[in-house]
Protein backbone atom coordinates (compact mmCIF):
# COMPACT_ATOMS: atom_id res chain seq x y z
CA UNK A 1 0.00 0.00 0.00
CA UNK A 2 1.10 3.37 -0.89
CA UNK A 3 2.01 6.08 1.88
CA UNK A 4 -0.16 8.22 1.01
CA UNK A 5 -3.21 5.94 0.85
CA UNK A 6 -2.17 4.89 4.68
CA UNK A 7 -2.46 8.86 5.66
CA UNK A 8 -5.45 9.26 4.05
CA UNK A 9 -7.08 5.92 5.89
CA UNK A 10 -5.31 7.09 9.21
CA UNK A 11 -7.23 10.94 8.85
CA UNK A 12 -10.49 9.13 7.79
CA UNK A 13 -10.75 6.56 10.53
CA UNK A 14 -9.75 9.53 13.07
CA UNK A 15 -12.27 11.62 11.91
CA UNK A 16 -14.69 8.77 12.51
CA UNK A 17 -13.70 8.45 15.70
CA UNK A 18 -13.95 12.56 16.58
CA UNK A 19 -17.47 12.40 15.32
CA UNK A 20 -18.54 9.01 16.82
CA UNK A 21 -17.31 10.88 20.39
CA UNK A 22 -18.59 14.23 19.68
CA UNK A 23 -21.99 12.97 18.86
CA UNK A 24 -22.30 10.66 21.87
CA UNK A 25 -20.98 13.52 24.41
CA UNK A 26 -23.59 15.74 22.86
CA UNK A 27 -26.81 16.99 25.40
CA UNK A 28 -30.17 16.64 23.58
CA UNK A 29 -31.81 19.84 23.95
CA UNK A 30 -34.38 20.54 26.74
CA UNK A 31 -38.12 21.47 25.17
CA UNK A 32 -39.12 24.28 27.54
CA UNK A 33 -42.50 25.19 27.80
CA UNK A 34 -43.17 29.09 27.75
CA UNK A 35 -46.50 30.36 29.57
CA UNK A 36 -47.90 33.60 27.94
CA UNK A 37 -49.46 35.79 30.27
CA UNK A 38 -51.54 38.41 30.28
CA UNK A 39 -53.25 40.11 32.83
CA UNK A 40 -56.80 38.26 31.76
CA UNK A 41 -55.87 34.80 30.69
CA UNK A 42 -53.26 32.23 30.58
CA UNK A 43 -52.69 30.55 27.45
CA UNK A 44 -50.83 27.23 27.86
CA UNK A 45 -50.44 24.12 24.64
CA UNK A 46 -53.03 24.16 22.42
CA UNK A 47 -55.73 26.33 21.77
CA UNK A 48 -59.54 25.40 23.49
CA UNK A 49 -62.13 25.62 20.11
CA UNK A 50 -64.59 27.11 22.42
CA UNK A 51 -61.88 29.85 23.43
CA UNK A 52 -61.25 30.14 19.80
CA UNK A 53 -65.09 30.39 18.63
CA UNK A 54 -65.24 33.25 21.85
CA UNK A 55 -62.35 35.39 20.43
CA UNK A 56 -63.66 34.97 16.18
CA UNK A 57 -67.41 36.44 18.12
CA UNK A 58 -65.33 39.40 19.50
CA UNK A 59 -65.39 38.21 22.67
CA UNK A 60 -62.75 38.24 25.46
CA UNK A 61 -61.87 34.75 26.78
CA UNK A 62 -61.10 34.30 30.42
CA UNK A 63 -60.47 31.59 33.15
CA UNK A 64 -62.63 31.57 36.34
CA UNK A 65 -62.52 29.63 39.10
CA UNK A 66 -65.61 28.42 40.51
CA UNK A 67 -66.38 28.06 44.29
CA UNK A 68 -65.47 24.30 44.40
CA UNK A 69 -61.81 24.93 42.78
CA UNK A 70 -62.81 23.71 39.27
CA UNK A 71 -62.27 26.01 36.29
CA UNK A 72 -64.22 26.83 33.14
CA UNK A 73 -63.81 29.66 30.34
CA UNK A 74 -66.61 32.38 29.99
CA UNK A 75 -66.62 34.55 27.05
CA UNK A 76 -67.13 38.61 28.32
CA UNK A 77 -68.47 40.71 25.88
CA UNK A 78 -67.91 43.63 27.92
CA UNK A 79 -70.83 45.80 29.82
CA UNK A 80 -71.34 42.84 31.60
CA UNK A 81 -72.25 40.54 29.64
CA UNK A 82 -70.79 36.74 29.50
CA UNK A 83 -71.08 33.59 28.06
CA UNK A 84 -70.11 30.22 28.96
CA UNK A 85 -67.82 29.47 26.37
CA UNK A 86 -69.21 25.84 25.61
CA UNK A 87 -72.96 27.32 25.17
CA UNK A 88 -71.85 29.86 23.00
CA UNK A 89 -70.17 27.06 20.59
CA UNK A 90 -72.87 25.09 21.04
CA UNK A 91 -75.01 28.20 19.67
CA UNK A 92 -77.12 27.99 23.32
CA UNK A 93 -76.06 31.53 24.39
CA UNK A 94 -78.31 34.15 23.48
CA UNK A 95 -77.12 38.29 25.11
CA UNK A 96 -79.63 40.57 24.15
CA UNK A 97 -77.74 43.13 21.73
CA UNK A 98 -74.50 40.49 21.03
CA UNK A 99 -75.78 37.11 20.35
CA UNK A 100 -79.09 35.45 19.09
CA UNK A 101 -78.77 31.46 19.05
CA UNK A 102 -81.96 29.87 17.23
CA UNK A 103 -82.75 26.49 16.01
CA UNK A 104 -84.05 25.90 12.72
CA UNK A 105 -85.88 22.35 11.93
CA UNK A 106 -87.53 20.91 9.36
CA UNK A 107 -90.46 18.34 8.71
CA UNK A 108 -87.68 15.10 8.53
CA UNK A 109 -86.23 15.93 11.79
CA UNK A 110 -83.02 17.28 10.43
CA UNK A 111 -82.22 20.25 12.60
CA UNK A 112 -79.81 23.57 12.34
CA UNK A 113 -78.35 25.44 15.10
CA UNK A 114 -77.76 28.82 14.51
CA UNK A 115 -76.06 31.82 16.06
CA UNK A 116 -75.95 35.54 14.93
CA UNK A 117 -73.28 37.65 15.89
CA UNK A 118 -74.78 41.29 16.35
CA UNK A 119 -71.20 42.71 17.01
CA UNK A 120 -69.68 41.30 14.20
CA UNK A 121 -72.35 40.51 11.64
CA UNK A 122 -71.64 37.49 11.74
CA UNK A 123 -73.79 34.16 11.86
CA UNK A 124 -72.63 30.70 12.51
CA UNK A 125 -74.13 27.76 11.75
CA UNK A 126 -73.52 23.83 13.20
CA UNK A 127 -75.82 20.79 11.31
CA UNK A 128 -74.69 17.18 11.65
CA UNK A 129 -77.06 15.67 9.07
CA UNK A 130 -75.15 18.98 6.22
CA UNK A 131 -71.85 18.01 8.04
CA UNK A 132 -71.36 21.45 9.38
CA UNK A 133 -70.05 22.72 12.78
CA UNK A 134 -69.66 26.61 13.85
CA UNK A 135 -69.15 27.09 9.92
CA UNK A 136 -68.55 31.33 9.72
CA UNK A 137 -71.02 32.96 7.30
CA UNK A 138 -70.42 36.53 6.57
CA UNK A 139 -73.64 38.79 6.49
CA UNK A 140 -73.92 39.43 2.95
CA UNK A 141 -76.72 42.04 0.91
CA UNK A 142 -80.60 40.52 0.12
CA UNK A 143 -83.61 41.76 -0.64
CA UNK A 144 -85.35 41.14 2.45
CA UNK A 145 -84.73 39.17 5.59
CA UNK A 146 -81.34 38.19 6.15
CA UNK A 147 -78.36 36.55 4.05
CA UNK A 148 -74.90 35.08 4.77
CA UNK A 149 -72.48 33.56 2.68
CA UNK A 150 -69.04 32.03 4.00
CA UNK A 151 -65.80 33.36 2.54
CA UNK A 152 -65.52 30.40 -0.30
CA UNK A 153 -69.30 31.67 -1.19
CA UNK A 154 -70.41 27.90 -1.18
CA UNK A 155 -72.23 27.89 1.82
CA UNK A 156 -75.32 30.32 1.85
CA UNK A 157 -78.04 30.84 4.69
CA UNK A 158 -81.09 33.06 4.06
CA UNK A 159 -83.12 33.88 7.09
CA UNK A 160 -86.66 35.29 6.62
CA UNK A 161 -89.96 35.63 8.64
CA UNK A 162 -88.72 32.55 11.31
CA UNK A 163 -87.69 30.47 8.41
CA UNK A 164 -83.78 29.90 7.82
CA UNK A 165 -82.56 27.95 4.33
CA UNK A 166 -79.39 26.48 3.56
CA UNK A 167 -77.72 26.16 0.25
CA UNK A 168 -74.69 24.37 -0.79
CA UNK A 169 -73.16 25.56 -3.94
CA UNK A 170 -76.64 26.95 -4.91
CA UNK A 171 -78.53 24.10 -4.14
CA UNK A 172 -81.22 23.98 -1.73
CA UNK A 173 -80.09 21.73 1.21
CA UNK A 174 -82.24 22.58 4.25
CA UNK A 175 -85.44 24.47 4.56
CA UNK A 176 -86.43 24.98 8.59
CA UNK A 177 -88.43 26.75 10.57
CA UNK A 178 -87.57 28.19 14.02
CA UNK A 179 -87.99 25.48 17.04
CA UNK A 180 -87.63 26.16 20.65
CA UNK A 181 -84.22 25.38 21.85
CA UNK A 182 -84.56 22.39 24.36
Amino acid sequence: MKKSSKILYILLALIIIFAVYWLSTKKPQENKVVNNTNDQTQNVGLANPASEFCVRNGGISEIVTNADGSQGGICNFGEGKTCDETALFRNTCNLEGVLSSVVYKNASGTEVFASYNLKTDKAYISSLDLYMNNLELNHAVSGSGARYLSADGEVELWEHQGEGTVSIRGEEAFVGKIVVAE
